[in-house]
C-alpha cells in the first residue's frame, strides 16, 4: 500500500486509522479502518479484523472520537465558508 493514515487511535489492543483519498476535484474522500492486535500461538503479534464482544465498547469509543473531530473540523470550515459569505454580504 505503502499510504500513511491521516490520523491514528489506539486503545488497548484496538486500533483505528483514517486515511485520506484527494480527489482530482480538491475534495477529500475519507475512509476508516479498524483492527485488534493479539499475540498467537508462537507468541507473535498479529492483527485481525474480527473483534470480541468486549472489543466493542472499545471499538465504539474510537469511533466516537473520529466522529468528535470530524464534527469539529466540519464546523471550522462551515464557519470560514459562512464569514466569507457574510463579508461579501453588502449591508
Amino acid at each position: 500500500m505503502g499510504e500513511k493514515p491521516e490520523n491514528k487511535k489506539r486503545i488497548g489492543n484496538v486500533s483505528g486509522a483514517e486515511w485520506h483519498k484527494h480527489m482530482e476535484n480538491g475534495e477529500v474522500i475519507k475512509s476508516y479502518s479498524f483492527q485488534r492486535s493479539y499475540k498467537d500461538r508462537e507468541g507473535k503479534y498479529q492483527n485481525s479484523g474480527f473483534f470480541g464482544f468486549a472489543d466493542l465498547l472499545v471499538l465504539k469509543q474510537i469511533i466516537a472520537e473520529f466522529i468528535q473531530e470530524g464534527r469539529s473540523e466540519q464546523n471550522s470550515v462551515q464557519a470560514v465558508k459562512d464569514t466569507f459569505v457574510l463579508d461579501r454580504v453588502p449591508f
